[in-house]
């Protein structure tokens, strides 16, 4: 395997340091190079300079790729609903106020 061809010669540990790790996991997160993230860290495994097998890595990377795209997209469907919602109660009070609103009332049986 070979390195990524744009790597620099020097570049951080990616989890090295709280402050790098935080910007790798939303680096990763972005899905920006994430892939160079992976392959780099299973060359550095395959010449010894971390211990952590190859699976473990992979596995790492694809979990959190995926856990973070699910709360991501919870996150904006969260925000949407919300937003709809508050649209809904400003309409139903102008409505009220305007003397339009009339609400269906559902049938007792």
């Amino acid at each position: 395997m070979e390195e990524a061809h744009h790597s620099p010669e020097v570049s951080p540990d990616p989890y090295g340091t709280l402050g790098e790790a935080m910007f790798t996991l939303f680096r990763a997160l972005t899905g920006e190079d994430w892939t160079d993230l992976r392959y780099n860290l299973v060359r550095a495994s395959q010449l010894g300079l971390v211990n952590v097998s190859t699976l473990t890595i992979t596995a790492f990377h694809v979990v959190w790729f995926i856990l973070s795209a699910f709360l991501l997209l919870n996150l904006v469907v969260g925000v949407i609903v919300n937003n709809y919602q508050i649209i809904m109660e400003q309409t139903k009070q102008k409505e009220q106020h305007e003397g339009r609103y009339n609400p269906v009332i559902p049938d007792k049986e």
